[in-house]
């Protein structure tokens, strides 16, 4: 048997198929989760800036608070005006931090503002009701306190929730990942098996191809070394299809013919007409061992021939028929050899 040498095939995705339709379709959402997941870490990075900021103001407010139960701010004394002064120090600070936030508050900062300035009308006077004013600090201080507290806490809850979000939206592109990884390598494994198996398919064909041809080729040679010596024409054929003719009968259709093939469609119209005239004669209840009819030579002419009775063979694997023939009367040998 032949070798036939092939390249090695190469893995190939057919994106037509449904697992590359759902290939493309996992890679648009990975895309999609990958973008997701960017524009979601610059808004958690926002918001926490955002909280750190208030975490820091929260902290500030809370030490001015503490400033107003100093003895410095409690007790009625002249050195007072010293402990205003840090307190004026400290909640300025504190205006400073709301000036330039990442996200400001205005609300807070007008309510910062305000108490700045009742602190410096404080300071400007000579005499001072220090009870009176701490209840109005601790007034502006509670209450921008409150304020920071109700924010602080509604954009924690927001920031639970934007993390919680993309930390599923990872698990999901996690697992989502992991399929089309598993999909992908099928699909490449599948490519691959079926160029393989197309390879062999196309090695096998060849190879058929070639037994056959083998095979046909055994049978013509056996049945021309048969019947090529005969002085009758010899006919196979299988379901009034014409297999095979040996040299004496092609030669007697057409005078200087190379091969059987020239003359088949005179031949298939031989076959045709000696059954014809069998199954004429069968329903006569005559004898069909020999037959005369007339056969139609290439040239358009007629000659007389007898057919005697089908002799079964086998001709490439199969059953068939062989048919003699021969001309009622010699012809001269040099009609035959004539072209």
């Amino acid at each position: 048997m032949r070798k036939t040498s092939r390249n090695v095939p190469k893995a190939r995705i057919r994106w037509g198929s449904p697992g590359g339709i759902l290939l493309i379709f996992s890679t648009i959402g990975l895309v999609t989760f990958a973008g997701w997941a960017l524009m979601s870490a610059g808004t958690l990075k926002d918001m926490r800036r955002s909280l750190s900021e208030r975490t820091q103001w929260l902290t500030e407010v809370n030490a001015s608070l503490e400033l107003l139960e100093t003895p410095a701010l409690r007790a009625e004394q002249q050195g007072t005006r010293s402990g205003i002064e840090k307190l004026l120090n400290s909640i300025e600070n504190l205006r400073l931090s709301l000036t330039y936030p990442h996200e400001p508050a205005s609300k807070l900062l007008t309510r910062i503002d305000v108490t700045i300035i009742d602190i410096k009308e404080e300071l400007a006077k000579d005499t001072r009701n220090l009870n009176n004013f701490r209840k109005r600090m601790r007034n502006h201080l509670r209450r921008g306190q409150t304020y920071i507290r109700s924010d602080l806490v509604k954009r924690a809850d927001g920031f639970t929730d934007m993390a919680r979000s993309l930390n599923q939206g990872l698990s999901g592109a996690a697992i989502l990942a992991g399929f089309s990884l598993m999909l992908l390598v099928n699909l490449i494994l599948r490519g691959e098996e079926a160029s393989n198996l197309r390879a062999l398919h196309e090695t096998l064909e060849e190879e058929l191809s070639h037994l056959q041809r083998s095979q046909n080729q055994h049978y013509q040679q056996t049945f021309e070394s048969i019947t090529d010596n005969l002085q009758r024409g010899v006919i196979v054929y299988r379901r009034s299809e014409v297999l095979f003719a040996n040299k004496a009968m092609y030669l007697l259709i057409r005078p200087g013919a190379k091969s059987w093939e020239d003359v088949e469609p005179e031949l298939d119209v031989l076959v045709e007409r000696v059954k014809k005239v069998r199954s004429q004669i069968e329903a006569d209840n005559g004898d069909i061992e020999q037959v005369l009819v007339n056969a139609r030579r290439f040239d358009g002419s007629g000659i007389e021939v007898t057919a005697d009775a089908d002799l079964p063979t086998i001709y490439r694997g199969g059953d068939a028929q062989m048919m003699f023939i021969q001309p009622t009367k010699n012809l001269p040998l040099t009609e035959v050899q004539s072209a």
